[in-house]
C-alpha cells in the first residue's frame, strides 16, 4: 500500500495528539512526541517500499515465463513478498500485511460455547429422570 509521506506526517500528528489528550502515555515536555512517531512510521513505510521494489524486479525478470503460463500478476506479487517478509519478519515494528493485522491479534483466540448441557449426559431426560427415582 502506498502511502504518500505528507500522509503520514498527518497520522503521526493525529496519533500523537489521540495518545496525549487520552493520557496514555506520559510525554516529557521538551520531546516531540509527533516527530518520534513519524519517523518510526515512515521508516516503515520506507522498507515496504523497498521491498515491493524487490517483489516488482522479480516479476519483471520472469514476466515471460508467467506469460505463458498464465500466472496472475496480484497473485504471484502477494506469493512473492509473503515469501521475502518470513524471513525478515523481525525487521517490522507493526505487521508487514496491515490487511491482515487481524490474524496477528486473534491468532490463537477461540470461544466455543460455554455451556453445552448434551456434552455432559448420555440423555438429554437424565436429569428429570434422577429426579422422579429419588421422589
Amino acid at each position: 500500500m502506498a502511502l504518500r509521506r505528507e500522509y503520514v506526517r498527518l497520522l503521526s500528528v493525529k496519533v500523537a495528539e489521540e495518545l496525549q489528550k487520552q493520557e496514555m502515555i506520559g510525554v516529557p515536555e521538551d520531546l516531540d512526541l509527533a516527530e518520534r512517531v513519524f519517523q518510526v512510521m515512515d521508516t516503515e513505510v520506507n522498507l515496504e517500499h523497498r521491498i515491493d521494489d524487490e517483489v516488482r524486479s522479480l516479476l519483471n525478470q520472469y514476466q515471460d515465463q508467467m506469460r505463458q503460463s498464465g500466472a496472475s500478476y496480484q497473485e504471484m506479487f502477494k506469493l512473492i513478498k509473503n515469501k521475502l517478509v518470513k524471513p525478515r519478519e523481525g525487521q517490522f515494528a507493526i505487521p508487514p500485511n496491515y490487511r491482515q493485522a487481524r490474524v496477528y491479534r486473534r491468532s490463537g483466540v477461540y470461544r466455543g460455547q460455554k455451556h453445552d448441557p448434551s456434552r455432559r449426559r448420555r440423555h438429554p431426560h437424565e436429569m428429570a429422570q434422577k429426579r422422579r427415582r429419588s421422589r
